[in-house]
């Protein structure tokens, strides 16, 4: 029988709320916004051709996307505190459809860049609504199988989109990955107007604007300067300024949370061991992941002299298993706990990152999508689990704030994961060029294979670090669990 769920006694408008319905509308339109993610990955090459511009310039549609998601999300704890359910919902569709509608009108690179960072802040509005609510509608014992149905929207929407956007390019143009997704918005809004219900109490405070300040330089700062590395180099003005500002930007922003009475973001949410190392695990899950799903295109394209079409097609059985797998480790997790599940996870990730670090542009296709398969398996073993273990261990009172803490540096990752991988690669085609007596097709492709190797050495070297992390993991006591076996005996 479905069980009703109460999110705080004496609310009788909220009592007869089936969880069940709520979830699945957050999933979908989830789902739908953060196909937005990874969907231009595939067409950065061409979009290089079409506007004239670098591959620097070009990643911006990524790393710019989740940039703004990281400066929007800190404040999404304020957000989900301060406003209701339909509130927060409805005007995040309105940001994105705005974003989508700006994005497909595009003449320039800039006004598509534009479009993008409209849509990345809907989009991390409505992923810190489904994972917030998803934790208030879900008892700690079954949050690893409903945290990894989130998965499906957090890890396999940007995996399976590089596919489908090659088909859509492929068959209508670049215009159609945003002029295809107005309908699914305006439909699904349409449809959570009859079956979306507010399962929180908005309370009355302000944000703390000094703080928002400061984190968006930080996040900022931090985010230039290594996107700026590629082109300019580490020692350059351009890369080292900026991550200065940044990183000071960031030690104040960390002050003032500790010390004012209302914070931002409450970062004593640290004090949880747990919590911190399944952000750890997070962090390299999603650098690994976005470093893969910006290289891998780069590389059949330039490497293998595949089409977008073809390119997305050989990602799309990665992105499967990854969806397929997500809720299956996430029951597994419920059952048995993290450390079997997770330590395993990473121990793949890192035998799959050193394979692509060995491959080269006479690697058969077949095997380079083997190994994109073993890694998106990897991720999945990983992410949710790592996620869910340290949500449980805190207090309801700080879930706004962890969801917040946890997909901002998630985001941060995803963002620095490209910015990272993409400007080793580019460092180490630069290096590889200088060295040629003379620039042709073949030297081309052998410093793109050179460049794309090197990105994945500090792929394996960051994930053997990530795995000697992962052995102090456990499963938390959660402060909710006592609270949680009363309801069930009492069918509440």
């Amino acid at each position: 029988m479905e069980e009703n769920f109460v999110t705080k006694e004496g609310n009788d408008h909220i009592k007869s709320i089936k969880p069940w319905v709520i979830k699945a509308t957050l999933l979908v339109a989830a789902f739908i916004a953060f196909l937005n993610e990874t969907s231009l990955n595939v067409a950065l090459t061409k979009f290089m051709e079409i506007f004239n511009i670098s591959v620097s310039t070009v990643q911006w549609l990524s790393t710019g996307f989740m940039l703004i998601m990281t400066i929007v999300v800190p404040a999404t704890a304020f957000i989900m505190q301060r406003f209701s359910t339909r509130q927060i919902f409805f005007s995040t569709m309105f940001i994105l459809v705005l974003g989508t509608v700006t994005a497909a009108a595009a003449q320039t690179f800039w006004v598509l860049l534009a479009g993008r960072l409209i849509q990345a802040a809907g989009t991390c509005i409505i992923m810190s609504l489904l994972i917030n609510t998803v934790l208030i509608l879900t008892p700690p014992h079954k949050r690893g199988t409903a945290l990894g149905v989130v998965g499906l929207v957090l890890l396999f929407a940007p995996a399976v989109t590089p596919s489908i956007a090659g088909l859509v390019i492929y068959a209508f143009g670049w215009r159609w990955l945003f002029l295809g997704l107005l309908p699914c918005l305006v439909a699904i809004t349409a449809i959570a107007h009859f079956t979306l219900k507010n399962v929180t109490e908005p309370s009355s405070g302000r944000p703390d604007w000094l703080s928002l300040m400061l984190s968006t330089i930080a996040f900022g700062g931090i985010f230039y300067g290594i996107s700026s590395s590629g082109d300019a180099g580490l020692a350059s003005m351009y890369t080292i300024v900026p991550l200065l500002i940044g990183l000071l930007s960031l030690v104040l922003f960390v002050w003032r949370q500790l010390h004012i009475k209302e914070p931002l973001l409450e970062l004593r949410v640290f004090a949880y061991p747990m919590f911190t190392i399944g952000v750890l695990m997070v962090i390299f899950c999603q650098m690994t992941a976005f470093g893969v799903t910006m290289l891998m295109p780069m590389f059949m394209q330039g490497g293998f002299g595949l089409t977008t079409f073809a390119t997305g097609l050989s990602m799309l059985p990665g992105g499967l298993l990854n969806g397929f797998v997500a809720p299956i480790v996430g029951r597994l997790f419920d059952r048995f706990g993290p450390k079997p599940i997770v330590i395993p996870g990473l121990i793949l990730m890192m035998a799959f990152a050193w394979l692509f670090s060995v491959v080269s542009n006479t690697t058969s296709i077949g095997l380079f999508i083997v190994i994109h398969c073993g890694i998106m398996m990897a991720i999945a073993m990983v992410m949710s689990p790592a996620q869910a273990n340290g949500l449980n261990q805190l207090p309801r009172n700080l879930y706004p704030h962890g969801t917040a803490i946890m997909s901002t540096l998630q985001q941060m990752a995803g963002g620095l994961g490209t910015a990272v991988f993409v400007s080793i690669m580019s460092i180490n085609q630069q290096y590889y060029l200088h060295q040629a007596d003379s620039v042709t097709d073949t030297i081309r492709q052998s410093a793109l294979v050179y460049g794309f190797n090197h990105a994945f050495h500090f792929g394996a070297l960051m994930l053997i670090l990530g795995i000697a992390i992962a052995l102090f993991i456990k499963r938390p006591v959660s402060p909710e669990s006592d609270n949680n076996k009363i309801r069930e005996m009492a069918n509440i």
